[in-house]
């Protein structure tokens, strides 16, 4: 047993490694320049060198100045000083004009002669920003050298491939390295640790999530066993029906509901529609309690039903399979009771499926839920991940969604050892196949 986890612990640190360099490339993909949404202000005021250097310094801040991975590939019209820039018009302006050239000696030529200009004619400079066409930047730029070098194209660079080895200095390597010392970074946003924004947040998260996975359990479990034991009877037919329409009701229904009967003032108002509720620094205990309870009950609500009524219909249908097979008739017949048999045989053979949503079940604790989150007002990870997306933080969006690929590899571990104990056949056929 122990060799079998011991494998599966060596398979999973690549798997996480991979979803890793995944999750970071997503990333560095998506579209938006977080620097730039941080500096709005200034992009509207800045001379385009004073701009330059405030972006440089904000990305050597962060560590963004460094290349992206151990190893870089660009076309060979493209010169490595491009990837160097800040600016995004900047930048995208020489792309365009290096893959028409494709000489790489006289884009560098080109980009001396923009910044030159740049601090003596501020709209000469961004007039041929604007203009993506060689042809038509002859009519602007007057030095000759200049444009006789942009129109002795080499083209064929654009289908060469230029290789660079970074060795460490990437901003990979930098973060994966600060993960595994447990820094996290700084916030773009705020300039706050990652890793107190994070167990800010976690902290609402888990506990809404564990308390619903409890009450799930402590409802779904015993309702099912009394509706396959009793399955004609009225209390059974009134589960079936209850849970039924539970698993069939979307969420956000039920939260806009519940808020509009129970927190509007138009028919009760019980309790608070937002918030987590605000409690002094010296409340007692009771006062905490009492607050927190008003303002995440129909949270906890709407966290739990849906749930319920999955686990309820899982299980009660391994349940009517499991009573079927020969071993439980037998059972009967040698007149053991009904607690024996259902709760001890069948309910334990029957775990399979639900082991399987538990281990599922570890990224939502995890994540949270963004639709739950949002219409109550809840601060937890989910409504962090979304503001984290929005802003393009980069380390807090990093640092969340490997949490998450962490919670799923450890959710699919736990499972393997609850499936070990709940049938202890289930080692010998991993080991055999």
């Amino acid at each position: 047993m122990l060799s079998y986890f011991f494998k599966r612990v060596l398979f999973f640190l690549p798997v996480l490694l991979i979803v890793s360099v995944f999750i970071f490339l997503i990333s560095k993909l998506a579209p938006g320049d977080p620097i730039n949404n941080l500096l709005e202000s200034n992009l509207k005021s800045s001379e385009p060198l004073a701009l330059e250097k405030i972006l440089k310094e904000k990305q050597k801040e962060y560590g963004l100045d460094l290349p992206l991975f151990y190893f870089s590939i660009r076309r060979k019209s493209e010169p490595s000083i491009v990837s160097e820039i800040v600016s995004p018009s900047l930048k995208s302006h020489l792309k365009s004009i290096s893959y028409q050239c494709g000489n790489p000696q006289s884009i560098v030529i080109y980009y001396e002669y923009l910044i030159n200009l740049s601090s003596q004619s501020i709209n000469r400079y961004e007039t041929l920003l604007e203009t993506n066409n060689i042809k038509r930047l002859k009519a602007l730029i007057e030095d000759e050298k200049v444009m006789d070098g942009l129109e002795k194209t080499k083209t064929w660079n654009n289908y060469l491939l230029t290789f660079t080895w970074n060795s460490d200095k990437n901003q990979y390597h930098q973060w994966i390295s600060n993960i595994l010392r447990g820094e996290l970074g700084k916030s773009y946003r705020n300039n706050k640790r990652v890793d107190e924004e994070i167990k800010k947040a976690l902290r609402w998260t888990l506990s809404l999530s564990i308390l619903s996975l409890i009450i799930s359990f402590f409802i779904a479990i015993p309702s099912a066993v009394y509706s396959v034991i009793y399955p004609k009877s009225f209390f059974s037919k009134v589960l079936d029906n209850l849970f039924f329409a539970f698993y069939a009701t979307p969420t956000f229904v039920v939260a806009s509901l519940l808020l509009l009967f129970f927190s509007s003032g138009e028919f009760i108002k019980w309790f608070p529609s937002y918030g987590i509720g605000y409690v002094e620094e010296n409340a007692d205990f009771l006062d905490v309690i009492s607050t927190r309870v008003k303002h995440l009950f129909l949270p906890l609500f709407c966290w739990t039903y849906g749930s319920i009524a999955y686990l309820y219909r899982q299980l009660r249908s391994s349940l009517s399979e499991e009573i079927k097979k020969d071993y439980i008739q037998t059972a009967k017949s040698k007149g053991l009771s009904s607690n024996n048999i259902y709760w001890k045989q069948a309910l334990r053979n029957s775990l399979i499926p639900i082991i399987t949503i538990l281990g599922s079940y570890f990224p939502v604790v995890i994540g949270g839920s963004f639709v739950i989150e949002h219409i109550f007002s809840i601060p937890g990870m989910a409504s962090l991940t979304l503001d984290a997306f929005y802003a393009r933080d980069y380390p807090l969006l990093f640092s969340i969604s490997l949490l998450a690929s962490f919670a799923t590899i450890s959710g699919a571990f736990v499972a393997d050892v609850l499936y070990h104990f709940a049938d202890p056949r289930w080692q010998l056929k991993t080991n055999d196949s």
